[in-house]
């Protein structure tokens, strides 16, 4: 079987020994290696950084291999979510994952039982995040709270609406100026028949 090894600096175990790791696993299983991709000196493991990742997904939709060997499924994605989509996206390319300390594959049966699972622990988790998020707006609400940005349409902001337009200044740059909306700003206007 034709594979890839991925790899990422990691506090608990650096690219360099997932990679020999990785690489002792494909040779015991008669794997043939066909490309590497590790991410090392991340200062941050956003998506934006993961530039191997890309790689990877490109070397897979061309069918340059069949599977990806990760070390540990924490180490593959920048977020649970992120982990999922990269997974469905090599399924979508008939390429598979094995995690080596999970002893985890995503192949077969077994391996779409994996995925569901790990999708609904994404389910999960969005879920209780999103009912942490209402619960905290709805005890804000009731200790007499109010949600969202403050308003700038004060009086003080709307002298200095009033003031820009007598100098004969558009009513875009008001608005940018000022950081209200062109609407906002034409109802002070209105208000004050200032138009």
């Amino acid at each position: 079987m034709r594979v890839a090894i991925y790899s990422i600096d990691s506090i608990s175990l650096d690219a360099t020994a997932q990679h020999d790791l990785l690489n002792t696993y494909a040779e015991k299983n008669n794997y043939r290696v066909i490309k590497h991709f590790s991410e090392v000196k991340l200062t941050q493991k956003s998506i934006s950084s993961l530039i191997a990742i890309n790689a990877l997904l490109k070397g897979a939709k061309a069918g340059d291999f069949q599977h990806v060997l990760v070390q540990d499924l924490a180490l593959f994605g920048a977020s649970l979510t992120h982990m999922v989509g990269l997974i469905r996206t090599l399924q979508s390319y008939s390429v598979g994952i094995t995690f080596l300390k999970q002893n985890l594959s995503t192949t077969g049966d077994q391996g779409e039982v994996l995925v569901k699972v790990i999708e609904a622990m994404w389910n999960y988790d969005k879920q209780s995040l999103s009912s942490r998020i209402k619960l905290g707006q709805r005890n804000a609400v009731a200790s007499g709270k109010k949600l969202g940005r403050p308003s700038l349409n004060n009086d003080g902001m709307k002298a200095a609406v009033i003031a820009l337009r007598k100098t004969g200044m558009g009513m875009r740059n008001l608005a940018h100026t000022t950081g209200l909306g062109v609407g906002t700003c034409y109802s002070i206007l209105r208000e004050a028949e200032a138009i």
